[in-house]
């Protein structure tokens, strides 16, 4: 059950990450919300953020993925941090990427 919930989750916050913008507030604001919501089940949210990470770094929003990192870091435990290192360092190939793409 926590796995459809963690999904719709993830399907949200990427409706506020589009191709055309990416609004960091409005992203702020709804992920306020989810943290402050009651689920019956807890989401997974290491995957809520691996998926949403990467969506921005795709898009090339560094601010939307800096800001996700640190969100991720301040409530993360240690063991989830490490485990996700691999994961920010996927995503900064992406952003270079992204950001200079004719070096690639």
């Amino acid at each position: 059950m926590s796995q459809k919930i963690s999904e719709s989750i993830v399907k949200e916050c990427k409706r506020y990450i589009t191709k055309e913008s990416a609004d960091l507030t409005s992203i702020q604001e709804f992920w306020t919300e989810l943290q402050n919501s009651e689920f019956d089940a807890p989401p997974d949210w290491s995957y809520i953020f691996q998926k949403v990470y990467i969506h921005a770094c795709l898009l090339g929003y560094r601010t939307v993925a800096e800001w996700l990192k640190k969100e991720f870091e301040s409530k993360a435990n240690q063991m989830d941090i490490i485990a996700y290192r691999q994961t920010y360092s996927y995503g900064e190939v992406l952003l270079r990427k992204k950001e200079k793409p004719n070096e690639f």
